[in-house]
């Protein structure tokens, strides 16, 4: 836990003076950023968690309150080059034997990690003893794929960030290139030691002078196309892309599965536009939101009165020709629902080409979903609550929280509630409503429970008819309320 940040370093000799609360607390977070339930204890889950492949480099000093972290750290340029390190000078032992091409200043290095021949090696550096000890540490690209196969894996991995993006990629044969990629074994002199065919896989270094942009792989894992492949899909860290919590981004830290295919999670684009800008070939601009403004005279509410229209039973629905099931803000971006659909516009406004199924994105829901009545972002918990009939889930990154689904007579709701119409937290004084038919409640989030003196009738909110639909605080902090038959463009 200490070298994934989640325990602070400490002086060795008072390492055992760690206090059995702060190992617990450290277990929590560690279980909290993988979707494990967060119970402070070493369980069976947890161990096997510890022992999954994954990235070498910390999670928490990279991470934010909310999203996966946009480090300051990032290039100034848009136009990358990037090499798969091949040492460029040739020896020849004094044994008859291949030539190993390799820079004598890397071969020194390497000896050095090698502690057991240490020694005996410096005494034959150009021996055919050294050439036995040392045959597959010279070269840097993994012997198990081969050259020509690994370049191609790289540069299949570099495209999916280019395609969503406004970065470009150049291999080189540079030393100079902003990214070198290098297959590498135990203590390499980063400060990041391999662990042999264990857990971690690889890691990459944020931009910068020196290593900094650069990749280096465990080159003791053995490495085939498929675990390459995706492997090397998750070295963004080079970018300037911390870990995420999300489970099917490729800014997750723990390795899942050997699928070649390299694919971005919409996590990732937002991530990766918000660095770099939306390239020709990225996800398009989208129509703004079109939402009408009112003066309520109470609490300073919005509402919309649109024309409704009529959505084909089973058509995978347009999100500029169907009427909205729900409408929220969640991580700072706009979330469309439609039956098991969502869209998602980011603070630019753009919007997924095709719509996601609620169910491949939220892992958790133990029903089959065919629309969602409200949702909304707890703040300051990085969790967002979903409300469908009687029931609600409550979910970390993508991933519910045990214990769910929970009925809304648990939170204080009467159990005349059928259903929630719309929930949202108002910015201006931080406090959590919901609304149901002509009433409105609201919700103390400290205590998990229903206000005292609620419900009240939603008339109170001058302007707003009964039956609001989905309600939410936009980017410039004003407070929306629509009615039955907004779209979302």
């Amino acid at each position: 836990m200490v070298e994934f940040g989640y325990l602070p370093r400490s002086n060795p000799e008072i390492s055992n003076l760690r206090t059995d609360v702060a190992v617990k607390k450290a277990l929590s977070r560690l279980q909290e950023f993988a979707g494990l339930e967060a119970t402070g204890e070493l369980n069976d889950a947890t161990l096997k968690l510890m022992s999954t492949k994954r990235c070498g480099l910390p999670d928490i000093p990279y991470a934010r309150k909310r999203r996966s972290p946009w480090q300051g750290s990032t290039w100034p340029q848009k136009n990358l080059t990037y090499k798969l390190r091949n040492y460029g000078l040739e020896y020849l032992f004094d044994q008859p034997g291949p030539r190993i091409r390799i820079i004598e200043r890397d071969f020194f290095h390497m000896l050095g990690t090698y502690n057991a021949h240490n020694e005996a090696v410096r005494k034959h550096v150009w021996s055919s003893y050294a050439f036995r000890v040392l045959p597959s540490r010279i070269v840097s690209f993994t012997n198990h794929l081969g050259l020509g196969r690994t370049r191609r894996a790289v540069f299949d991995a570099l495209s999916v960030w280019s395609e969503a993006s406004d970065l470009t990629f150049t291999e080189t044969q540079d030393d100079q290139a902003d990214i070198l990629i290098e297959f590498l074994s135990g203590d390499h002199g980063d400060g990041y030691p391999f662990d042999g065919p264990n857990v971690i896989l690889a890691h990459a270094f944020f931009p910068g002078a020196g290593r900094g942009g650069d990749i280096h792989f465990d080159n003791d894992e053995i490495w085939t196309e498929g675990p390459f492949d995706a492997q090397s899909g998750k070295l963004n860290g080079n970018l300037g892309l911390g870990h995420s919590k999300v489970r099917n981004a490729l800014m997750f830290p723990y390795y899942s599965g050997f699928d070649r295919r390299v694919e971005l999670d919409y996590d990732d684009i937002i991530a990766i536009q918000k660095l770099y800008g939306v390239g020709p070939r990225g996800t398009p601009a989208a129509t703004d939101v079109s939402i009408a403004t009112l003066a309520p005279a109470f609490d300073n509410e919005t509402d919309d009165d649109l024309a409704s229209t009529t959505d084909e039973p089973n058509a995978v629905p347009d999100p500029c020709h169907t009427e909205i099931d729900a409408l929220s803000r969640i991580r700072n971006e706009i979330f469309a629902f439609k039956k098991q659909y969502f869209w998602r516009l980011d603070q630019q406004g753009h919007l997924v080409e095709k719509p996601l199924d609620i169910e491949r994105f939220w892992y958790g829901f133990n029903i089959n979903i065919t629309h969602i009545d409200a949702v909304y972002e707890r703040p300051d918990l990085d969790r967002t609550v979903f409300f469908i009939g009687r029931q609600f889930w409550e979910f970390t990154a993508n991933v519910a929280l045990p214990g769910y689904p929970k009925n809304l007579t648990e939170i204080g709701l009467p159990d005349s509630v059928e259903k929630i119409d719309a929930a949202f937290v108002w910015d201006y004084n931080g406090k959590t409503y919901f609304f149901s038919g002509d009433q409105y409640w609201r919700f103390d989030e400290t205590s998990n429970f229903i206000e005292h003196d609620y419900p009240r009738n939603i008339k109170i909110w001058s302007g707003v008819p009964p039956d609001v639909d989905s309600a939410f605080t936009d980017n410039s902090g004003k407070r929306r309320l629509h009615v039955n038959g907004i779209k979302a463009c």
